[in-house]
C-alpha cells in the first residue's frame, strides 16, 4: 500500500514537469537522432555472470532478474521525464570532462539495468591516481524542482549506512573496454541534482559544446563541474561522519565475529576517505 502512495505521489510530481525550452527540444532531438548502441537483453546480461566457483549462481541471477522485471512495472510512474533521461545521456557522452583532471585519470562509467534500477546508481566514476590505486564514486543523477524527493534520494545512502552497514553496491559490473572487473563493487554513492532551470541552462551550455566540438575546454571549467564536485564533497564528508558515528551497528550487521566486523568498517571508512580526498583534489585543481 505505501508504495503503491509513494508511487501516485511521485507520479503527481513528474506530471507536473515544465514544458521543455527551446534548447530543450533541440537537445532531446540531437539525441533521439543519435544511432543507440544495442544493448544485450536483461537475461543475457545478467546470465553472462554465472559463476558458482564465486557464488554466483543461476538461482540468485534469476532473482535479481525477477527484481528488475517487478521494477520495470512502476518505471512509468517513478523516474522518467525528459529532462532526466536527457541528464543521463548527456552525462554518457560528455560526463567525464566535467571532472577532468591532472591528478587522476579518470574514467565515467555507465551501469546496466539492474544498478540503475534496483541499486538507484546510474554511473560509476572511477580514478586512476599516479601510484595506480583507484577510487569510486557511485552516481545517481536526477532533475527535481521538488526538494523531498531529491532528500530521499540522499536519505537511502544514509539509511544504507546506518542502518544496514553497508556501502552502495554495483552489483553486475558494467566497464568500458571490454575489462572483465569483479561482479559486485562496493562504493560510496552521491546523488548529483539539477532543478529543471539548472537543467535548461546546462541544455544551452551543451548546444554550444555540440556545435563548437570543444567539451574539454567548456564543461571541465563551467560552473556546473565546480557544483557538481561541491556536492560529491558535501554527501561524502556526511557520509563520512555516519560511518565513524555508526561503528556498532556496522561491525553487528556485516558479522557475528567482531574482528571481521570491524575490518568491515574499517574499508568503508578507508574507501569512502579515499573518494573524498580524491573529489578534493580534482577540487582544488579547479578553483585558482
Amino acid at each position: 500500500m505505501a508504495n503503491n502512495i509513494e508511487n501516485q505521489f511521485l507520479g503527481n510530481i513528474l506530471a507536473t514537469e515544465r514544458k521543455l525550452t527551446k534548447a530543450g527540444d533541440e537537445l532531446l532531438a540531437y539525441f533521439k537522432q543519435k544511432a543507440e548502441v544495442k544493448k544485450p537483453d536483461l537475461q543475457s546480461e545478467l546470465m553472462s555472470f554465472v559463476n558458482p566457483e564465486k557464488g554466483h549462481t543461476e538461482e540468485d541471477i534469476l532473482k535479481d532478474i525477477k527484481k528488475v522485471l517487478r521494477a520495470r512495472e512502476t518505471a512509468s510512474s517513478r523516474d522518467h521525464t525528459d529532462r532526466g533521461d536527457m541528464f543521463e545521456k548527456l552525462f554518457e557522452e560528455f560526463g567525464e570532462h566535467f571532472f577532468k583532471t591532472t591528478c587522476s585519470e579518470i574514467q565515467l562509467i555507465k551501469t546496466g539495468e539492474y544498478d540503475d534500477r534496483i541499486g538507484s546508481i546510474d554511473f560509476i566514476l572511477e580514478g586512476t591516481k599516479e601510484d595506480g590505486k583507484k577510487f569510486r564514486v557511485s552516481i545517481d543523477l536526477t532533475v527535481s524542482d521538488n526538494f523531498d524527493r531529491t532528500y530521499s534520494k540522499t536519505q537511502k545512502t544514509i539509511t544504507n549506512i546506518t542502518q544496514d552497514g553497508k556501502l552502495g553496491e554495483l552489483k553486475y559490473g558494467h566497464f568500458k573496454n571490454g575489462e572483465n572487473r569483479p561482479r559486485s563493487v562496493r562504493a560510496p554513492r552521491v546523488v548529483i541534482a539539477l532543478t529543471s532551470e539548472q537543467f535548461d541552462n546546462l541544455a544551452e551550455l551543451t548546444l554550444d559544446v555540440i556545435k563548437n566540438n570543444n567539451a574539454s575546454e567548456i564543461f571541465s571549467n563551467s560552473n556546473f563541474s565546480k557544483s557538481f564536485i561541491r556536492q560529491m564533497i558535501g554527501e561524502l564528508e556526511m557520509q563520512l561522519s555516519c560511518i565513524e558515528e555508526s561503528q556498532s551497528t556496522i561491525i553487528e550487521r556485516n558479522n557475528s565475529d567482531d574482528q571481521i566486523g570491524y575490518n568491515v568498517y574499517k574499508k568503508m571508512l578507508k574507501t569512502t576517505q579515499e573518494a573524498l580526498e580524491n573529489i578534493q583534489k580534482i577540487q582544488k585543481e579547479k578553483t585558482p
